[in-house]
């Protein structure tokens, strides 16, 4: 599985010259930041490497999920920047930062008004949690808790709200005029390849523990990788 490959491109990169250019490559990475008794709110960092080594597209949106059915339900963009990894024919990481003059928002004071409380991830979510062979969350070694489908449809659900912020170009060249980040479109039908993280956060209801867990999915076929999270309810 390729979950390092930025890290592992720079780490080609330090050891030699890159001689080829590498893949368009899409990824979106999702932190729980807060959350309400009915949704958890992401900070989704969406990453574009625009078919470099050295520079990247970069957007940042706070966005809400309903907790009983896994849907993002809103958005509100915060930030879209382009990184510069070789400003002075010298690579570094981070690299030199440009933020592009676009409509933000504060996320803290989104936060505020909607009497989100702040929630730090940690692992207790995950106790006694694993990813089978067959890509089913199991629990305890044999209870399945949730079958690949319905972690390719939870994914859909979080991160299709975004399709329509990034219309599609009809080529790369249209992509780097316009500062596009090209999104990918999931395709549930391809090949998955899933990791559950060692991360999450645990709500609490009458009921008894209610985990929710973060995922990493890749699907190279599609050009991308991304993170989201799956409520175990």
């Amino acid at each position: 599985m390729r979950f390092l490959t930025f890290i592992l491109t720079v780490g080609i990169w330090i050891a030699g010259p890159v001689g080829a250019t590498p893949e368009r490559v899409t990824s979106s990475d999702d932190r729980i930041v807060a959350a309400t008794p009915t949704h958890l709110y992401v900070l989704r960092d969406i990453y574009d490497n625009r078919g470099s080594h050295y520079a990247e597209l970069r957007d940042q949106h706070l966005v809400e999920i309903e907790i009983e059915t896994h849907t993002a339900t809103q958005f509100w963009p915060l930030r879209r920047m382009e990184i510069n990894n070789l400003p002075v024919d010298d690579f570094q990481v981070p690299g030199v930062v440009t933020d592009l003059d676009v409509e933000t928002h504060d996320m803290f004071a989104i936060l505020r008004d909607l009497g989100a409380a702040p929630m730090a991830p940690h692992e207790y979510a995950t106790q006694d949690l694993e990813m089978s062979d067959e890509d089913t969350l199991v629990e305890g070694g044999e209870t399945v808790r949730a079958t690949l489908d319905q972690i390719k449809v939870a994914a859909r659900d979080q991160l299709s709200l975004l399709q329509g912020f990034y219309p599609p170009s009809e080529t790369e060249e249209e992509f780097y005029r316009a500062d596009k980040i090209e999104f990918y479109e999931l395709d549930l039908e391809h090949e998955w390849e899933c990791e559950l993280l060692q991360e999450g956060i645990t709500l609490f209801r009458q009921e008894g523990r209610v985990p929710v867990v973060k995922l990493h999915c890749e699907n190279w076929d599609q050009g991308g990788s991304w993170s989201f999270h799956f409520v175990l309810h």
